[in-house]
């Protein structure tokens, strides 16, 4: 196994929210280069070095361009609370973002996208606001990595962002303070999140399916 770091905001920022962000893009090539058809996290809570409970946090599903097309967002107690689709025209500009919730009878909504010039995607935004779920997200890149993703809330009519995740600013993150762990061929298997006595409180744990 090979052993890295990462930055204490991102592992933190991960918890606050678990609505998946377009952040598996920026892993498209490694994804194709590997043949990822399926990315599987789940969360693990620890006791000293006991797990204690382990709970579904979604299932991603990936086109053989490694290109995220749908993703399965799951409650704490496991019980299914979103599905997202995207699609991509032949340039691999995602053209098309939409998301069914439990919320509203698993009726499909379309995401109004907005890009940058290079076509990745900066905002994506519902026609109207759904209760306990974020009407817009907005990302932020340095270079050609997502480093923030935010999420707006509509409150008292207008758009507040109660909540962010922060990402490292390269995909090849060397140092800081907090350890997740790589598979043989590259791919993220564990995040480690620690306490303030420097013990694994919870990790996401990701397993991988594979075109063939």
């Amino acid at each position: 196994m090979k052993i890295a770091l990462l930055s204490i905001s991102f592992l933190i920022s991960c918890f606050i929210s678990y609505s998946q962000d377009l952040k598996p893009l920026d892993y498209a090539r490694q994804y194709e280069k590997h043949h990822v058809r399926t990315r599987i996290c789940k969360q693990v809570h620890y006791k000293g070095q006991q797990v204690v409970d382990s709970t579904m946090v979604g299932i991603a599903s990936f086109d053989e361009k490694g290109r995220m097309i749908h993703y399965s967002e799951f409650f704490a107690g496991g019980r299914k609370m979103a599905e997202y689709d995207y699609s991509y025209n032949e340039s691999g500009k995602m053209i098309k973002s939409s998301v069914s919730l439990v919320f509203n009878g698993w009726i499909p909504m379309e995401f109004e996208l907005k890009y940058d010039k290079k076509d990745r995607v900066i905002s994506r935004e519902l026609k109207e606001a759904m209760a306990n779920f974020w009407k817009k997200e907005t990302y932020t890149y340095n270079g050609d990595v997502l480093i923030k993703c935010n999420q707006w809330y509509e409150v008292n009519g207008g758009l507040v962002s109660e909540t962010y995740k922060d990402y490292p600013a390269s995909l090849d993150v060397k140092e800081n303070s907090l350890t997740y762990i790589l598979d043989a061929k590259g791919l993220l298997i564990i995040h480690q999140l620690f306490n303030g006595r420097g013990q694994v409180e919870r990790a996401l744990v990701y397993n991988y399916e594979f075109f063939y």
